[in-house]
């Protein structure tokens, strides 16, 4: 059974293996606190596209089709 990192929660056993660059945890935690990609963006100081790209690669390692999947995941994870 894998824990998560970040939080000690049980994570499913496809979650197992997924493992993010710290961009990519940033943008998950300012997501999960409810920011756009245009905030995002600005406060990183990349574009939005970028955030935007991060996103998509987020949801591919997580298995999910939306922004709600990524937000759940950080606020279950501890992100926020």
């Amino acid at each position: 059974m894998q824990t998560c990192p970040n939080c000690g929660h049980v994570l499913d056993a496809r979650l197992s293996d997924v493992e993010f660059t710290e961009r990519q945890k940033t943008v998950i935690s300012y997501v999960a606190q409810g920011y756009t990609a245009k905030e995002i963006g600005a406060i990183m100081k990349i574009s939005q596209r970028t955030v935007e790209f991060h996103c998509v690669m987020i949801r591919q390692k997580l298995g999910v089709d939306s922004l709600a999947g990524i937000i759940r995941f950080g606020v279950t994870h501890g992100f926020v």
